[in-house]
């Protein structure tokens, strides 16, 4: 992957194909700032170390520790679709839905075992979750093909911005931590659907 990435740059991203150079990337461990690099530029012969690995069973613990109220900051367009249309603003049931599906299709198509947690009693709890402050809004995002023979512009739009969360239940905290480290909704390919959250002080 990161040979693919390198390979993307030196073509060109974005519209203008503008030229760019990947020269490092860490694989960090939960919750800490510094990693293990894995791909340094030119360095073909970087020795990688034992990668972190984080099981999402140690998020329970986390969860439980954070207080009820929280700051939701939405850091890259959210896309979830709810009663058949794209959400507008904050709806924590639709979030924790959309990351149990995001969590069963990674474990679909990368666990060892089957994924058999009843999520619905997580997404009856959120339903008595208030969002307050409530300063998200609608942006749009521009995306374009670099295949040669079909170039073309797709508009990924999805919500930004930030909200207070009252009231959050031990169990929903743990899949809004859940949905920060692996992204929810639609688009996460792309970079979509990355939440933060934090207590309020």
């Amino acid at each position: 992957m990161a040979l693919a990435f390198a390979d993307f740059a030196r073509a060109g991203l974005g519209r203008y194909q503008t030229a760019a150079r990947l020269e490092r990337i860490e694989a960090l461990p939960y919750g800490q700032l510094l990693g293990v690099t894995i791909y340094r530029d030119g360095d073909a012969d970087l020795a990688l170390g034992e990668l972190p690995v984080f099981n999402l069973s140690e998020l329970t613990p986390i969860a439980q520790r954070l207080p009820a109220d929280l700051r939701l900051a939405l850091r890259t367009p959210l896309r979830i679709k709810t009663r058949g249309e794209l959400m507008q603003k904050p709806e924590i049931p639709a979030i924790v839905q959309a990351t149990a599906w995001r969590l069963q299709a990674l474990n679909h198509f990368y666990g060892h075992v089957p994924w058999e947690l009843d999520y619905r009693p997580a997404i009856a709890a959120a339903q008595q979750v208030t969002v307050e402050d409530d300063t998200t809004r609608w942006v749009d995002w521009e995306r374009s093909s670099t295949r040669p023979s079909k170039r073309q512009s797709m508009v990924l739009g999805g919500l930004v911005g930030a909200a207070t969360l009252r009231n959050v239940p031990p169990l929903v905290r743990s899949f809004l931590l859940a949905a920060s480290l692996v992204h929810t909704g639609k688009s996460c390919v792309f970079g979509h659907g990355w939440i933060e959250v934090r207590p309020l002080r």
